[in-house]
């Protein structure tokens, strides 16, 4: 099982658990800190994930899981 379908399950099994959609999800995914270096790792190096984190962040504005330090994208910590 590749690290993408297991952050997919890991997502799938919090919102069922705690009810919660998406992006609550994913910030309560991205408390653990293998997560959280994964998701660093791949919105800083993989074409396709640095756009997803860039939209999200023009989506979400201030409230955006991920922000930009000069050109480094970065996670917050919840």
């Amino acid at each position: 099982m590749t690290n993408e379908t297991r952050w997919i399950e890991e997502i799938k099994s919090i919102r069922t658990r705690f009810g919660v959609g998406i992006a609550d999800a994913e910030r309560i995914a991205l408390t653990d800190s293998r997560w959280h270096r994964w998701v660093t790792y791949r919105i800083n190096n993989d074409p396709t994930c640095r756009l997803m984190a860039r939209r999200h962040m023009r989506v979400f504005g201030d409230k955006a899981l991920i922000f930009g330090v000069g050109e480094v994208l970065k996670v917050r910590r919840s």
